[in-house]
């Protein structure tokens, strides 16, 4: 299998947010007064924020390189499922990881270690939580 194939990610958090906030949007139709812009509930701008979040940590390759290391360790590693929560404050700063899954000990740490150098746009406080699915 391919590196770029390695990692599948499905998004949790954001998928359950969108399904609670689309009868609200219709309901909130209309126009800012002073702006003259279309009004936008807060949870469609908390899930904007949160697949902007996703987006980054999928560009960043940062659980693909860890994978490919851990793979040249061990190169029998079995399928390995990842649930990576995320906590991002609002510059952009990742505060926290946490790895919500049994994995390797090394693949974990270096998960850790790369999702907290990866630069996220800034915006307000967020978190997120990604399943990852390495296949071996």
């Amino acid at each position: 299998m391919r590196a770029r194939e390695a990692a599948r990610v499905v998004v949790l958090t954001a998928c359950a947010i969108v399904a609670r906030i689309g009868p609200a949007k219709a309901q909130r139709r209309g126009t800012n007064a002073r702006r003259g812009s279309p009004v936008r509930p807060a949870a469609a701008l908390a899930v904007a924020r949160q697949w902007a979040l996703t987006d980054a940590l999928q560009r960043s390759h940062a659980v693909d390189r860890c994978w490919r290391a851990y793979q040249r360790i061990d190169d029998e590693a079995p399928t390995v499922h990842l649930r990576v929560r995320v906590v991002v404050a609002r510059s952009g700063a990742v505060t926290a990881v946490s790895v919500m899954e049994a994995a390797p000990p090394r693949l974990v740490e270096c998960v850790r270690r790369e999702i907290r150098t990866i630069a996220m746009p800034a915006g307000d406080a967020a978190t997120i939580e990604v399943m990852f699915v390495l296949d071996a």
